[in-house]
């Protein structure tokens, strides 16, 4: 270093060795073997702990509202929504102002998931009612709930409507509004008194009636609430007041003294006849049977008079308040009615009352009187008449059947929805099938006796293919020869007897009507009674339309000899040569095979074609074995079994005598080239 500078050199400190002091006393050891006796029992504790631990489980909790307090029993820690504790039962509290306190037993189970919930119940409100004047009576909904003053009325949270009354006062009416949760709560109110209102009457001792409920008698002041009030003043002996009146909030009310007029007399009138007109001093008042009032005490002149009668006059007076009763019989005008009725025990009703048989001589009043002829099976008839003094009427009376009457109901033609016409054919009675010896005839065409009872439609025209094919789209007529049979309007053919019930009961559905045909074991077969669907006509009603309805009586289709007439129908003629060998000479219709439906003139009925173009399926089973029936058979619907069924009619190939007359029969069950069918129905 620098001596020079005047200063001390720096001295060098240097560490010095260090000894501890020696301990004092005697250092505590663990031996070996204290050592090994502690360490189980330290062992033992952590594992009940850790065994406490992992055996907790942890519990949702859910209380609603949230309380401001909750406890569980036992060794249990709440963290959260969560409580954890050990499985086993515990008792929860929980607490929260103006609740009910929350005090339960719960389980904590040893397995699956677990989570209490609970909700604390509000407390009501507390209520206490006040009111001027004291006391009055509180009703809370209604319901009675005390006299005011009136404390600790314990109401859930919620509205209300209250009503105050006190005798002598107005009614109050006030909504209130209930917190709950333990408050309190005051009502005070103030009522009003009602007002005075005074009556009185001339004559006194009236009946004083407010709004239906009589108070008091004349004179009299009474409260009354404010409003509109329904007042009726009473005295026997006089007519009664009624008004209405309205009182406005306390204000005392004096109403003008109401004047009472005398009750009126009244008459009671009947008479013989009845509803006969009444004139009372000149003026109608009505018809008897009839309560009128007049002036009491006072002479009046009453009048009875009646079309048909003689007027019947008499003078009465009636004290006041008094009825009397007064009955007039008045003497007729009468004429003189003959009636003769047809059936001849037809009965009689005048004027809705029995008066016997109808065939006698009435004598009647000249005025106007209904007359009603009634027979069972036969339809009522009504008549008014007017006997006239001067003369005899003579009546002649024809009583329809039902049957009758509900014929003429019928319109005479109906169109179907296919577009298919059909006309209404009159039942009748006539004889089916051919007289031995008729040049033609074949041994199934024997004669019976058969009545048609039921009115029926029949088509105007043969079913055509356009028809058909509306309803079986695939069908084809064919063709015979180079001749087609296909076109739309001629008569579909090659269709069997199961094929043309199945279109009629295609036909019927298509229009609402109830199906003819039912499936029997796979076949249609006509259903029993008959209903009023589409169908093919019964062998009868195809002959009864063919030869006899409308008083006709025909060998073959244009009348009874051959040969046919110009345009008669689609036969076998010359132009057909070329497809068959047997045609009729000299007669030339234009047609080979079918023509279209409705080619030549119709018959007397305006059907067409029921003789040629082709021959018809009818609804009957076919069968040699029939003989002739001698009982009348009525509406007769042939076998009730069979493998074939008849067909009638000739067709474009027929030529012979016995195929060309209408009472030639034929059989098939297959369809053919020269086959088609045409619809009937019932009208119900």
């Amino acid at each position: 270093m620098n001596q020079s500078s005047g200063r001390q050199p720096p001295q060098t400190i240097r560490p010095a060795d260090f000894k501890p002091p020696r301990e004092r006393g005697h250092r505590f050891r663990l031996s070996g073997i204290a050592l090994w006796l502690l360490l189980p029992l330290i062992g033992a504790f952590v594992a009940a702990l850790l065994w406490y631990v992992f055996t907790l489980r942890a519990v949702a909790v859910s209380i609603v509202p949230e309380p401001q307090s909750i406890s569980v029993s036992g060794l249990t820690m709440i963290w959260g929504q969560r409580l954890l504790a050990r499985p086993g039962d515990y008792q929860l509290r929980a607490e929260k102002p103006g609740y009910a306190p929350l005090s339960t037993a719960i389980t904590i189970p040893k397995d699956g998931d677990v989570r209490l919930e609970f909700e604390l119940q509000p407390l009501p409100g507390r209520v206490e009612f006040r009111s001027l004047p004291v006391p009055a009576e509180v009703s809370i909904n209604d319901e009675l709930a005390g006299v005011t003053p009136l404390t600790d009325v314990l109401l859930e949270g919620g509205s209300y409507q209250l009503l105050f009354q006190a005798e002598g006062y107005q009614p109050l009416q006030q909504d209130l509004e209930v917190a709950g949760l333990d408050e309190a709560q005051v009502v005070e109110v103030t009522l009003l008194p009602q007002a005075q209102v005074s009556f009185s009457s001339s004559p006194a001792d009236a009946a004083i009636s407010v709004d239906g409920v009589q108070l008091a008698r004349t004179p009299a002041t009474l409260g009354l609430n404010a409003g509109t009030h329904a007042v009726t003043i009473s005295k026997a002996g006089y007519q009664p007041w009624s008004d209405s009146i309205e009182v406005n909030g306390s204000e005392p009310l004096n109403l003008e003294q109401v004047k009472l007029l005398p009750a009126p007399a009244s008459v009671r009138i009947t008479s013989e006849p009845n509803l006969v007109t009444v004139r009372i001093n000149g003026q109608v008042r009505g018809r008897t049977p009839l309560t009128a009032e007049v002036e009491p005490d006072t002479r009046v002149t009453i009048v009875l008079s009646h079309p048909g009668y003689q007027d019947l006059r008499n003078e009465i007076s009636i004290p006041a308040n008094t009825e009397k009763s007064l009955k007039g019989v008045l003497t007729p005008i009468l004429g003189e009615i003959a009636i003769s009725a047809d059936p001849p025990d037809t009965r009689l009703l005048i004027d809705g009352k029995a008066a016997g048989n109808a065939n006698q001589l009435l004598k009647l009043p000249a005025v106007a009187t209904e007359l009603v002829f009634r027979k069972p099976g036969y339809v009522e008839q009504k008549r008014t008449v007017t006997p006239d003094p001067a003369r005899r009427q003579d009546l002649q009376i024809k009583l329809e059947t039902e049957l009758q009457a509900r014929l003429q109901t019928y319109p005479q033609m109906i169109e179907a929805g296919s577009g298919q016409r059909l006309r209404l054919i009159m039942p009748g009675r006539f004889v089916m099938g051919a007289p031995r010896g008729q040049q033609g005839r074949r041994a199934n065409e024997f004669q019976r006796q058969v009545e048609l009872t039921r009115p029926y439609y029949i088509a105007e025209r043969e079913v055509t293919n356009a028809q058909f094919r509306a309803f079986k789209a695939s069908h084809s007529s064919g063709i015979v020869g180079d001749k087609t049979l296909d076109f739309d309007q001629q008569p579909v053919v090659r269709v069997s007897w199961q094929d043309a019930a199945a279109y009629s009961n295609w036909l019927s559905q298509q229009d609402g009507l109830t199906p003819a045909y039912q499936n029997v074991a796979g076949k249609l077969e006509l259903v029993q009674p008959v209903t009023n669907g589409y169908r093919l006509p019964s062998e009868a009603e195809w002959a009864w339309m063919a030869r006899f309805a409308g008083n006709r009586n025909l060998k073959y289709p244009w009348g009874e000899s051959m040969p046919p007439g110009d345009s008669a129908g689609n036969y076998a003629d010359l132009t057909a040569r070329e497809l068959m060998q047997t045609a009729m000479p000299n007669y030339e219709d234009g047609w080979a095979a079918a023509a279209p439906v409705g080619a030549f003139r119709a018959n007397e009925l305006g059907l067409y074609d029921v003789g040629g173009n082709v021959s018809e399926w009818t609804n009957d089973y076919y069968s040699t074995g029939l003989n002739a029936a001698a009982a009348l058979e009525r509406d007769p619907l042939g076998p009730a079994t069979g493998n074939t069924h008849v067909v009638r009619g000739a067709s474009w190939r027929h030529a012979s005598i016995t195929e060309l007359r209408l009472s030639w029969r034929d059989e098939d069950n297959a369809g053919r080239d020269d086959l088609g069918f045409r619809l009937a129905r019932y009208p119900e």
